[in-house]
């Protein structure tokens, strides 16, 4: 079976494999923390461009099916004139269309199949 066959999990079972062996986790890391301190910066300017582009309130999942959307979008951060929110939106639009090509959007779909009763 080629890679592009197997399923997601298949693909990603070598690096769950490589985590297991660098030990346990922190119990007192706090991710969620650690990438909000991150990203903080920047979190706005990153949030108006997506507005910009998004005013009909579209989720990814459905942004990475509309090119139309993934145009006007692009078209509003080149409008800006500003590279960073240029740069934040292209690399929005490439994330969303590599994950939908990989099935990541999929994935979300069968957790709801498959929860805890």
């Amino acid at each position: 079976m080629a890679d592009n066959e197997k399923s997601l999990f298949e693909r990603l079972k070598s690096l769950w494999e490589a985590m297991e062996k660098l030990g346990e986790v922190d119990p007192e890391f706090d991710a969620k923390a650690f990438f909000d301190e991150m990203w903080a910066e920047e979190y706005e300017d990153s949030i108006a461009s997506w507005e910009a582009g998004n005013t009909q309130e579209i989720n990814d999942a459905e942004l990475a099916e509309d090119f139309d959307r993934q145009f006007m979008m692009i078209a509003a951060a080149y409008a800006t004139g500003e590279a960073a929110k240029i740069d934040r939106v292209i690399n929005h639009i490439a994330i969303i269309r590599r994950m939908k090509k990989l099935g990541i959007f999929d994935l979300r779909g069968s957790n709801k199949d498959h929860s805890d009763e």
